[in-house]
Parts: C-alpha cells; structure tokens; sequence
C-alpha cells in the first residue's frame, strides 16, 4: 500500500485556522501556517510557546495523514480496577442490593464499601461514580421512601389538617 504524502502548499492553514473551534487543532494548523511561509521549526515553536518535538510530530502527522488527523484522537483513559467481566454481576448485584433496600438510595460511600469488601478492588468516590455512568446508573432518581414509612398515616394526618 503506498502512503500518500500531503503537501504544505496545498491547504490555506490560516484560513482553516480562524474556522476551528478546538484550540489544540488550531495550534495545529497555526504550526503548519508557520511552516508553510518558511519558518524553521525551532522559531514555530518559540512563536506558539510549543516544544520542537511537538513541531515536528504535527509536521509527521500531517505528511502522512492529511489534515483530518490534526484533530485529537480518542483516548480510552485509564482501565477499571474492576474487570470488565465483572461488570454486569456487579450492576445486577447493586440493583438487587437497592430492591432489598425497604427505602434510601444506596450511596457511592456504600457502593465503594460493597466494591472493597465483594469484589476486593479499592476506588476513590469519583471512580465509583465514573463506574456507575459506565454501567448506565444514574445519579437522577425520584424521592425516596424512608424505610419506617407509613403511607396510611400520613393521610390521616393529611384528613385531620
């Protein structure tokens, strides 16, 4: 397969530039404007406040790919402490927790402890509740019932105002 090579005199960086709305592809193209008028790539990275190596793996980028590929690339971010395989028992098992419940919500402070003492695995209270929007929870929930509630009498009391 043979690899086509973009050419700098090919695409108007600058205009490109002003249209973007992401400030890192921007820089991008302001680092290729640069190139394309000639500038060395120790003074384009002076000019941007970048390091020469960012110049240059911007330039690499480009050559090989084009200007689609100045864009970020997705990154995945770092794996769950819990595996993956596990996933769905742990949903169904916190699910089942909450119906067992007789009312509350079960809390990410409970969720964590479940997490350390079932499945041996230590997170932070945000990673839980990145690992709950993973799994599709949702912190939105309708008004809990407490668990001594007692729903005939409070409309007698309702009756009795």
């Amino acid at each position: 397969m043979i690899k086509q090579k973009y050419d700098l005199r090919d695409f108007d960086f600058e205009k490109i530039a002003r249209k973007e709305s992401n400030p890192r592809t921007r820089i991008r193209l302001l680092v290729l404007a640069h190139l394309k008028d000639g500038t060395e790539q120790n003074q384009v990275a002076k000019a941007l406040k970048v390091s020469e190596s960012t110049v240059k793996r911007i330039y690499r980028r480009f050559k090989d790919s084009g200007v689609n590929d100045l864009k970020d690339r997705f990154k995945s971010g770092a794996n769950y402490k819990l595996p993956k395989d596990e996933h769905e028992t742990f949903k169904n098992y916190i699910l089942e927790q909450q119906k067992l419940r007789g009312g509350g919500r079960l809390t990410g402070y409970d969720i964590k402890c479940i997490l350390k003492e079932k499945w041996n695995v230590i997170y932070s209270l945000g990673g839980v509740y990145r690992l709950l929007h993973h799994l599709g929870f949702s912190w939105i929930s309708s008004r809990s019932r407490h668990p001594n509630h007692d729903e005939q009498g409070q409309e007698t009391y309702k009756k009795t105002l």
